[in-house]
């Protein structure tokens, strides 16, 4: 499967290792900038964190970000959900962030966001059972993708 990592730092190395030694071919993003240089129609699966330097947002999008805590989110939101004629379906998203409970606490006070989120996985980086999660949610994916179960 092909998989846009969007990662700035932390365990991104880890997590590159551990994906490549499943066979999936990862497209590494250290910045929103790096993101907006893949073309998306070649991505299965998108992994994003959601904390990050706003680099490749515009100055609207910017101030949206909460100093940079749901970065992440407002480039998914703009760039890979919203995105025409390009339709990352939810159920390919996963959001791999320590900030989940923040932008759910955001949800909480805004209906549209909260819809927004429903069908995107969220896991802790520090659940201690991560790689389990995602490994999950991966295997999800490729089963969907390879019988043509895209809908959401």
């Amino acid at each position: 499967m092909r998989i846009l990592l969007l990662e700035d730092r932390g365990t991104a190395n880890q997590l590159v290792s551990w994906l490549e030694d499943r066979q999936h071919i990862v497209h590494h993003a250290l910045s929103i900038r790096d993101a907006r240089s893949v073309h998306l129609k070649d991505i299965d699966c998108i992994i994003a964190d959601l904390n990050m330097s706003s680099v490749g947002l515009k100055e609207d999008e910017i101030a949206k970000t909460d100093s940079g805590i749901i970065t992440g989110w407002i480039w998914l939101e703009n760039y890979v959900l919203n995105a025409k004629p390009w339709d990352m379906r939810k159920n390919r998203v996963i959001i791999l962030s320590e900030y989940i409970s923040y932008l759910n606490d955001l949800g909480q006070k805004d209906r549209e966001l909260r819809k927004q989120l429903v069908g995107i996985e969220m896991i802790p980086k520090s659940d201690s059972h991560v790689y389990d999660k995602l490994g999950r949610k991966l295997w999800d994916i490729q089963k969907s993708l390879s019988n043509g179960d895209d809908n959401e």
